[in-house]
């Protein structure tokens, strides 16, 4: 299982990456890491690719994965 990290300012995911299945969604509050607050009043963009490399990690080892990276993802 390789484990991959998608982030924006919203907030990240985290996804199996052969299958694209979304093993973890968290949002950009920093009081509740399940909703979404407006870019400016939550956390960081550098916050959130930080806590996307943590729980991407702590997936990985879980499911005795490999975590291959985090990502900016890009919004159409």
């Amino acid at each position: 299982m390789k484990i991959i990290g998608f982030y924006d300012k919203f907030g990240y995911t985290i996804e199996d990456e052969s299958t694209g299945e979304v093993l973890y969604t968290a949002g950009n509050n920093p009081l509740e890491s399940s909703s979404v607050i407006p870019p400016g009043k939550g956390l960081t963009i550098s916050m959130i690719k930080k806590y996307c490399r943590q729980s991407g990690k702590e997936i990985a080892k879980e499911n005795k994965g490999e975590f291959i990276g985090c990502y900016l993802k890009e919004r159409g």
